[in-house]
């Protein structure tokens, strides 16, 4: 018998700013950020979990690392279908001299 356990939190890190406690990043053109996610449990059942961009003209995901595209504002969520969990953050991209 298979057992898996749900998400029941994420933490999450988008570069060095820990987007958990503070949920709003500001970032230039041009940069790639990797989103790491750490799960609670540790070993809770993970391989649903999804990461998307409501604006994928101001920034698009390529696996784990976020494209920086155009100036404007987007969504970041982080999703778990099985665990019935999403957490999200903000990011506004500028233009360098804004």
């Amino acid at each position: 018998i298979e057992v898996k356990l749900k998400v029941t939190g994420f933490h999450i890190m988008f570069g060095n700013q820990d987007v958990t406690q503070t949920p709003t990043s500001v970032r230039f053109v041009g940069e790639e950020l990797k989103v790491s996610v750490e799960i609670e449990p540790e070993h809770a059942y993970s391989e649903d979990i999804i990461l998307f961009s409501t604006n994928t003209e101001v920034a698009a995901f390529k696996g784990h690392t976020l494209h920086c595209l155009s100036p404007g504002k987007t969504e970041i969520y982080v999703e778990s279908a099985f665990s019935e969990i999403r957490q999200n953050f903000t990011v506004i991209v500028i233009k360098y001299g804004e």
